[in-house]
């Protein structure tokens, strides 16, 4: 049987996810870090889809940072704060 969810694969994903945005998409990059540190209640199976798509379409980093926001928004948490809104 294989694992629906692999946390070491998905925590590489967040690792190269906060390198890759951290100075052009800070929002990305702090998403990424929370991500990272969080339970794994915590984190919802939108995040892991996003994440993902991000990470392997390369997403430009306003787009990215876009997508992470909106995410945010539709999920209620506070976007007060994040670098750029």
């Amino acid at each position: 049987m294989t694992e629906a969810f692999n946390r070491k694969n998905f925590d590489a994903i967040l690792s190269g996810l906060s390198e890759r945005y951290e100075k052009s998409a800070p929002t990305v990059s702090e998403w990424a870090e929370w991500l990272f540190t969080a339970k794994d209640h915590e984190i919802t199976l939108a995040d892991v889809h996003l994440a993902s798509e991000v990470w392997k379409a390369n997403t430009q980093p306003n787009y990215a940072a876009n997508a992470v926001y909106h995410l945010s928004e539709r999920l209620g948490r506070v976007t007060t704060g994040h670098a750029g809104f």
